[in-house]
């Protein structure tokens, strides 16, 4: 086989009007509700079982009857999209399957200060399409956005799996996980010895030489700016000041 199929997250800054926003965190909202409230209910049965020493286990069908119930009560999770409050319970069920298993702690509830601002979008059928400006989100509707030429010929060519729009300083994207082809590496049949070094990072057997990185000015950049950090008052408009300078100066000099 001269081709492998692999998962990638492509990630596109959508421009959503005013009304656009609405839903949007309005979505947002209703998976932090959603996973909120499934928990709560979930809570009151672990405690009951627990004082009688029976764990109470979670699983897939028990969380969707309480998203119904929850629709039921709270009429406006009807208007928003529904594979997204889906995706909420599923992730929730691998919460609580890493904390049975002792791989980490109980779940924690979601607030709005600390919780990321997102929500999941699973392809069901045409759901979610994307054209050469625009991307479709389910019943959300269409919005415009903003991508390298790479990822616009990787939209068109590959297969997508889901969705997930997120906040972030005051920004939104969408990433979107596509499954695509690539070329399988072809074996060259040689090998090459390697000295690390001193002087230089590392030293081939072939004689290409690779060069130490110097990172003692971003570190230093790094540490400055979580110092800041941890001195402002959290969430407080000087620290989001803050952190907006913080993740601007690292998509400049680190991430591109």
């Amino acid at each position: 086989m001269k081709y492998n199929v692999v998962s990638m997250g492509l990630k596109l800054r959508i421009l959503p009007d005013e009304d656009m926003i609405g839903v949007l965190e309005q979505n947002i909202g209703n998976a932090r509700f959603v996973w909120n409230h499934i928990l709560s209910e979930y809570n009151e049965l672990y405690n009951l079982f627990q004082a009688h020493g029976y764990p109470l286990k979670t699983n897939l069908r028990n969380f969707n009857a309480i998203l119904n119930l929850l629709k039921d009560e709270f009429t406006f999770l009807r208007d928003g999209e529904s594979t997204s409050q889906q995706q909420v319970y599923r992730d929730l069920n691998k919460a609580f399957s890493r904390f049975f298993k002792k791989i980490s702690g109980y779940p924690n509830f979601k607030s709005k200060r600390k919780a990321t601002p997102s929500f999941r979008i699973q392809k069901n059928g045409n759901n979610i399409k994307v054209t050469n400006k625009r991307i479709r989100l389910a019943k959300l509707g269409y919005v415009r956005y903003q991508t390298s030429p790479k990822y616009r010929k990787l939209l068109k060519t590959s297969e997508i799996n889901n969705v997930t729009v997120k906040r972030e300083n005051g920004k939104y994207y969408a990433i979107v996980n596509v499954y695509t082809v690539v070329d399988k590496l072809k074996p060259k049949g040689t090998s090459v010895g390697i000295d690390l070094g001193l002087k230089d990072l590392a030293t081939l057997s072939n004689g290409l030489e690779i060069a130490n990185l110097d990172l003692k000015r971003e570190d230093e950049m790094i540490r400055k700016y979580q110092k800041k950090l941890s001195r402002q008052k959290y969430m407080s408009k000087n620290y989001q000041k803050t952190l907006k300078k913080y993740h601007k100066w690292l998509d400049k000099k680190i991430i591109k």
